[in-house]
């Protein structure tokens, strides 16, 4: 079991998704980051922090909103 089918599973015990919910395919043309060269796989992760930051953000002024 990946990681991934493992992470389905485990928000499924803890009630979080339906019993129903199946995990999206791997997309077949998206390396895994561990086959990426070095300065690919470092520019990658600079973007997925920027993306995990524009999320906070998001994630709090809606909820600021909402207040």
């Amino acid at each position: 079991m990946d990681r991934g089918e493992e992470n389905v599973r485990r928000l499924k015990e803890l009630g979080l998704i339906d019993e129903e919910v199946e995990r999206a395919p791997t997309l077949w043309f998206m390396p895994r980051s561990i086959d990426l060269a070095p300065a690919a796989n470092s520019m990658l992760g600079r973007k997925m922090e920027i993306y995990a930051s524009m999320v906070e953000y998001l994630d709090r002024d809606i909820g600021r909103l909402f207040d």
